[in-house]
């Protein structure tokens, strides 16, 4: 079973419109099969009124994993996506916040922010004591909106993937996920997600 903590609407939408009508055919009987307990229909035609959020937000992972250029933290590709354990809440300073899912996975900083909008439910605020300041949470709220690769900037990610590894809660949940990729490094992969489940 899932429990959805976060899913991005906006990016969900804009990716659903994309699908070509073709795939949503195939995927709407995937849906009726396999997720009967979800109502309503998916039609041949994007359009982002098709459909609860929970099924766009299906067909639209499924896409990815199947037609994009999809790896794992360890072998990133233009997306990212798999379960791992993970701490996560809110990161603030001053009037800067954004959703941090954080941790260390094969020897690899995994770093996923997102608008903390697109939070389901309460996550735990975890206030950055200046160790990310409002410039840099400013920096990674302006690289979530634009998903804009800045590797001429990837000492500003590497502090701010520690920073905000640093101020979250020490608990630990196990995450699935589906995330864009803005930065790669040796040791590091900073990601923007699509959604982030607790799965059991």
């Amino acid at each position: 079973m899932k429990y959805y903590i976060y899913i991005s609407r906006t990016k969900v939408d804009m990716l659903y419109a994309q699908l070509p009508p073709e795939f949503l055919k195939g995927i709407s009987a995937e849906l009726t099969i396999n997720v009967g307990v979800l109502s309503g229909t998916l039609k041949g035609t994007p359009n982002e009124n098709d459909g609860s959020l929970p099924q766009r937000l299906h067909a639209v992972s499924q896409y990815i994993n199947r037609h994009e250029d999809t790896g794992t933290v360890t072998s990133p590709g233009k997306y990212i996506s798999g379960t791992t354990s993970l701490k996560y809440g809110i990161v603030s300073e001053y009037a800067a916040d954004i959703v941090f899912f954080g941790g260390i996975v094969s020897g690899k900083t995994l770093a996923l922010i997102g608008s903390s909008t697109s939070v389901i439910g309460e996550a735990d605020r975890a206030d950055a004591n200046h160790s990310l300041s409002y410039y840099t949470l400013e920096f990674l709220k302006g690289a979530i909106e634009t998903e804009e690769n800045r590797d001429e900037q990837s000492d500003v990610f590497s502090k701010a993937a520690w920073a905000g590894l640093k101020a979250l809660p020490p608990i630990t949940y196990n995450l699935e996920f589906v995330a864009k990729v803005l930065h790669k490094e040796k040791e590091l992969v900073i990601g923007t997600p699509i959604y982030v489940a607790m799965v059991d």
